[in-house]
């Protein structure tokens, strides 16, 4: 059997330049394990568990993909459980929405397409506000050229969600199959 780790009960296997490394095989398969348990809602507690810096978790997680994966599932039954406790009063609001985006990405990018489609709407109604008033001959000249300058703009911040959109239909493709 391989050696431990000094501080933790992971086992290391040779690393590069002959320094021993974390056993990425053996942290997939426990945090696989460890994520099971109902009472694990957060990856610090896994992290602690472990004694490994979270920047270490993130060179492991950018480096093994057996490790990434398991990552990722254990991310998503996190923010799964979070939200049922949330959702059965079993969690507070402020703990749960503190942390929501951490945990639940598909959160973090609804919130963010969101917040960009106001920002596109936000622009328009100010174009049509100015617009209004040059029509009635009482907009400043700053106003109309803001208005110039703002319909283009409008048109790339459109065009790039426009992009951002198709990419991430392309990845969750790429990701069924």
């Amino acid at each position: 059997m391989a050696d431990e780790h000094p501080y933790t009960c992971v086992p290391l296997i040779e690393g590069t330049g002959g320094r021993p490394s974390y056993d990425r095989d053996f942290l997939a398969t426990d945090l696989m394990t460890w994520v099971q348990d109902p009472d694990n809602w957060t990856m610090k507690a896994w992290r602690i568990k472990h004694k490994i810096p979270r920047q270490t978790v993130m060179d492991i997680k950018a480096t093994h993909q057996g490790f990434s994966d398991a990552y990722a599932y254990a991310m998503d039954m996190i923010a799964q459980r979070r939200e049922e406790m949330n959702h059965n009063d079993e969690m507070k609001d402020s703990l749960y929405s503190q942390h929501v985006k951490v945990y639940d990405k598909d959160r973090a990018e609804y919130d963010e397409e969101v917040k960009d489609k106001q920002l596109v709407r936000d622009l328009q109604k100010l174009q049509k506000e100015i617009e209004l008033k040059a029509a009635q001959g009482i907009a400043t000249k700053e106003e109309v050229e803001y208005l110039d300058r703002s319909f283009g703009i409008v048109d790339q911040l459109q065009e790039l969600l426009s992009k951002r959109k198709m990419a991430a239909s392309t990845i969750k493709a790429d990701e069924k199959s």
